[in-house]
């Protein structure tokens, strides 16, 4: 921060030819759509895309509608942002500008509505922000007011324990380096201000101990990241002797990612036990046990694992070459040190054998063979050599065909595997299921026939039973009648 000036600093930095990127402390202004409403009350909408990059850019695009809409772009008098104008001599509808998309109206401070029609039919993009303040306003408020203005700036009150008047006002820009200045111009109020940093880019000399021979990098923040591609660095302290940056490989990452395979891999196999399990003692089962479909899985799995790669020889062609190797229930195991010491040999191998999966250039095509060729006389047509000739074959796209690979590493082995259990349409699973289905419909299918069979043996059996309790009622009748007889 610059300490108070009189007059009107009105500091001038900005050009045509200033980079976009390089606005709001080297943020810039990203991409997006504006909407822009001009004088003439049309509307029109603009593409800021990658291919905008400076100021100028930016101008010529809106200024191409100019009469369609009736405004102007440029840069504005102070030269600290750009402004849009009315072109129309009376009244005329308000500019309007906002976002489509993205927040490039908002970063360049256009977005909003002018003030008024005429010379007030304007939107100044100014970075620069006027802050009024009343005689009865308390520090507080003149903190919340300078805080509230978006100026760049982070006003806060502190107390330097002092006896008489210990408060003051400490502000700090919101940016970092030369990026993040700013200037404060307080005209005829003074503030007393003293400036404590100017705030500079962190500087770096890159490639030799000299530095008449090293490169100078400078950088608004303390950390730079694109002086070596893939590594950041971040600046910590001053150095007055060279630093050397060793650079190796992190393979934490990869390491993070091989283990969850391997757990991913054991925590099916636990769900397969579960599902096909018998405890001797409690003679307890599962609900899957002895089911053929998901031993054949776990075989099918068992034997990928154990197995080679397909179609290819490498440094490493099985898991057990980096360090995963096959423990007690069939569960694999890694051993870090071993992957960290096969990763270090041969990057490019491990890869592969985990990750390489090659096209066959026939895949999703069907060949049909030549026919044979007769002359005119219905004889065949033969070659030099007395072999019967064939037309060409014909090659002919196949949608319903699946992919075919020449080369396979472990995962594209896996994933095949599974395909083959889990694919909608004539996976393993999926015909199980829809076996099942078949099963179960047809069990609903013999319900209702059974049903209507017991419904008419009950009819039956209550005809019976009604008949037998008729014929015992006749059959009492009698024996009541002879007994009143004395018989």
């Amino acid at each position: 921060m610059t300490g108070s000036v009189s007059g009107s600093s009105q500091l001038r930095y900005l050009s045509e030819s200033t980079p976009l990127d390089s606005l709001n402390g080297g943020a810039g202004v990203g991409v997006g759509e504006i909407r822009i409403v001009g004088a003439t009350g049309q509307s029109r909408t603009f593409d800021i895309g990658e291919d905008t990059r400076t100021i100028g850019d930016l101008i010529d695009e809106i200024n191409s509608d100019d009469d369609f809409l009736g405004i102007r772009a440029r840069i504005n008098d102070n030269g600290d942002g750009v402004v849009i104008e009315s072109t129309v001599d009376t009244g005329g509808q308000r500019i309007e500008i906002s976002d489509e998309t993205g927040s490039v109206a908002s970063r360049l401070g256009i977005a909003g509505t002018a003030e008024g029609t005429g010379d007030e039919n304007r939107i100044d993009g100014t970075l620069e922000k006027v802050i009024e303040f009343d005689a009865t306003d308390t520090l507080d408020d003149a903190i919340r007011k300078i805080n509230e203005a978006g100026a760049g700036v982070s006003a806060t009150v502190i107390n330097d324990g002092s006896p008489s008047a210990p408060f003051r006002i400490s502000m700090a820009a919101t940016g970092t380096g030369t990026a993040g200045r700013f200037v404060l111009d307080t005209g005829g109020f003074d503030l007393n201000l003293q400036t404590l940093d100017e705030g500079n880019d962190a500087r770096v000399f890159f490639g030799s101990s000299d530095p008449t021979k090293a490169v100078l990098v400078t950088s608004s923040t303390n950390s730079l990241g694109e002086l070596i591609d893939g590594v950041d660095l971040d600046l910590v302290s001053v150095s007055e002797d060279p630093v050397t940056v060793t650079v190796s490989g992190d393979t934490s990452r990869v390491e993070e990612q091989v283990e969850e395979f391997v757990s991913a891999y054991n925590t099916l196999l636990d769900r397969i036990d579960q599902q096909t399990r018998f405890v001797e003692d409690t003679g307890e089962r599962g609900a899957l046990l002895g089911d053929s479909t998901l031993l054949g899985l776990q075989n099918a799995l068992s034997n990928t694992v154990n197995g080679r790669v397909f179609g290819f020889d490498q440094t490493f062609d099985r898991l057990i070459d980096v360090g995963i190797g096959i423990g007690e229930g069939g569960r694999l195991e890694f051993d870090a040190a071993a992957f960290r010491d096969a990763l270090a040999a041969d990057p490019t191998g491990v890869e592969e054998l985990f990750t390489r999966r090659t096209l066959d250039p026939d895949s999703g095509k069907t060949i049909i063979p030549g026919e044979p060729r007769f002359d005119s006389n219905g004889d065949p047509v033969l070659d030099d050599e007395g072999n019967q000739v064939f037309s060409e074959p014909i090659e002919i796209s196949d949608s319903t065909a699946g992919d075919s690979f020449t080369q396979l590493g472990m995962i594209p082995r896996l994933e095949q595997r599974a395909q083959r259990y889990v694919d909608s349409i004539d996976g393993v699973l999926t015909r199980r299921n829809e076996s099942l289905d078949t099963q179960i419909q047809g069990q609903r299918d013999r319900i209702e026939p059974l049903n209507e069979g017991l419904d008419r043996e009950r009819a039956r059996l209550e005809a019976q039973f009604v008949a037998m309790e008729q014929a015992l009622a006749q059959l009492q009748n009698p024996s009541a009648e002879l007994a009143g007889l004395g018989v």
